[in-house]
């Protein structure tokens, strides 16, 4: 087995729910991507990432809870939890008063995704929502699934 890399990678939190939903169809593709990108980089997500999930996973009636707990914690465990710090917040700021940016309503979230991101030294994402990154556009690099 090849030697992971040092370069981070970020993980959204929809590429977490469907490694875990087994009845959706992008559940091959991201499985595939993920194996791929795991000898590439060192994983990371952080705090925001794992509530968003626990809330995404326990509102679906057919996930089980204890399971559902189980994934939290070997996420947590696997992956590098980067922390919201004072410069994830300074950047936040920025980001927030960028004119060219200005999220509105859930767009904040994904803002602070990419606050902490760089605040952390992270530039890479990995998602399946492009459309909700794009905005970020050359701050980070977004890697989509089924193109890696």
């Amino acid at each position: 087995m090849a030697k992971r890399g040092d370069e981070k990678l970020f993980i959204d939190t929809n590429i977490l729910i469907y490694l875990t939903n087994y009845q959706s169809d992008l559940i091959g593709q991201i499985s595939q991507d993920v194996w791929k990108l795991w000898e590439q980089y060192q994983f990371c997500i952080s705090g925001q990432v794992l509530r968003e999930y626990l809330c995404v996973a326990t509102r679906e009636a057919r996930n089980d809870y204890k399971d559902v707990l189980v994934d939290y914690f070997i996420y947590e465990e696997q992956f590098e939890v980067l922390d919201e710090n004072r410069e994830s917040r300074m950047l936040f700021k920025r980001i927030i008063n960028n004119k060219k940016i200005h999220p509105r309503g859930k767009q904040v979230h994904d803002a602070n995704i990419v606050a902490t991101m760089l605040a952390h030294g992270v530039t890479k994402l990995y998602t399946h929502n492009v459309s909700d990154f794009k905005r970020y556009l050359p701050l980070i690099q977004i890697l989509e699934v089924g193109k890696i």
